[in-house]
């Protein structure tokens, strides 16, 4: 009795909904019908029906619409109720919009159990989470960043297009290897290989980028200058679980960078060989840009206006090329003496232009000249005393 009495204890409390039928057969013993004998408290609150308007009665009348729906109650019940086995299956209920995972059973013939346990809410879940697998496998095909994540043994999980291309890795080849084997990295300059960020950024949980200068040897042989950067993939509790690598081609922009790096070198050779010096003002005499060569001679500009800076002025110089460049967009050449380089003379041609911000400026290409007016003024000094010699 005591047994019994447990037994209903543990049902009436069980959470899922219970229920227990007997079958109906017909004289060649065929399923027609079962009678629901028992039910608990959970299947009153799923079903919202109460015990009392089931009990002894057949599933038909309970649910009469169940005939118009696909899955074959009756015939299936049937043959857990004959000891064919027991059945467990996910179903959505249109009465009451909602998916239940459902468990029959038999503990005799003739008779069987259902159980019945709400998994509406895990339904969506999985739903939000396919969607978002769907919406990540997109968004992870059509980027131009190659993408490698990889387990917490640093073995590549996951590759994108753009990294297969890059890598030449497939997936299928790469899947399962240390991503050290499939993203190979080395110093630019030295050739010598570069640590791959993965391990740092699972041992220390911090997002990592890649030095400069970083080639990514290809497997095909193609050698791309790539920029990167690592992170840890953390799991609901912030537990590390792998890491993620994103990288893209550079190289255009690297070479680029590196024309322009060796162009400015060379410009910086020329204007060091011909003392040539380049400054860019403002309408009200505010210096921009000094280049080196300047500030080697006077040091950093700070807030000085250029006739402060270059020659100690407390007022624009009386031949400055930059009001009247600014004025007419024109190019305007003058000569400027330099008194605190023992008068050297420079040549400046004032070149207006406008920045992005469309605010116009003056560039001042300042080339020196000092030994071509000594050259002249020697010249001019020879032709006077020919003209005294002949007078």
């Amino acid at each position: 009795m005591k047994k019994k009495d447990d037994f209903r204890i543990l049902l009436e409390n069980l959470p899922d909904a219970f229920a227990y039928h007997k079958m109906l057969t017909d004289s060649r013993g065929i399923p027609q019908d079962y009678l629901f004998l028992e039910v608990n408290p959970a299947f009153e609150t799923m079903t919202g029906l109460h015990k009392d308007q089931v009990l002894g009665k057949c599933f038909s009348e309970v649910y009469p619409e169940i005939f118009d729906r696909p899955l074959d109650w009756i015939k299936n019940s049937g043959r857990v109720a004959a000891g064919e086995g027991s059945i467990r299956f996910d179903h959505y209920f249109e009465l009451v919009k909602r998916w239940y995972e459902v468990t029959a059973y038999s503990d005799a013939p003739g008779y069987f159990a259902t159980v019945f346990r709400d998994i509406t809410e895990n339904k969506r879940l999985l739903n939000t989470l396919r969607e978002s697998e769907e919406n990540l496998f997109i968004t992870l095909h059509s980027i131009g960043d190659g993408v490698i994540t990889t387990d917490l043994d640093r073995n590549v999980t996951r590759m994108n297009p753009q990294a297969v291309k890059l890598t030449g890795w497939t997936f299928k080849e790469a899947s399962g290897k240390p991503v050290d084997e499939v993203f190979y990295t080395v110093h630019t300059k030295t050739g010598e290989p570069a640590p791959n960020p993965i391990r740092h950024v699972i041992e220390t949980g911090e997002t990592l980028n890649l030095a400069n200068d970083t080639a990514l040897l290809s497997r095909d042989g193609n050698i791309y200058q790539i920029a990167d950067s690592a992170a840890p993939i953390r799991d609901a509790r912030g537990k590390i679980t792998g890491a993620i690598l994103v990288f893209s081609d550079v190289t255009e922009q690297y070479l680029a960078r590196k024309t322009m790096e060796e162009t400015a070198t060379r410009l910086e050779y020329i204007l060091n060989a011909t003392r040539t010096g380049i400054d860019i003002v403002d309408e009200n005499y505010n210096l921009h840009y000094v280049d080196n060569i300047w500030k080697s001679i006077y040091g950093p500009p700070g807030e000085r206006k250029c006739y402060e800076y270059f020659k100690g002025r407390s007022d624009p110089c009386d031949n400055c090329g930059v009001p009247r460049a600014l004025e007419t967009k024109e190019i305007i050449l003058s000569e400027q003496i330099l008194p605190r380089e023992d008068n050297r003379v420079v040549q400046c041609h004032t070149v207006p232009f406008q920045n992005e911000q469309g605010e116009w400026l003056a560039a001042e290409f300042n080339t020196d000249i000092t030994e071509r007016k000594q050259l002249e003024e020697r010249l001019d000094f020879s032709c006077t005393l020919k003209r005294w010699s002949a007078a």
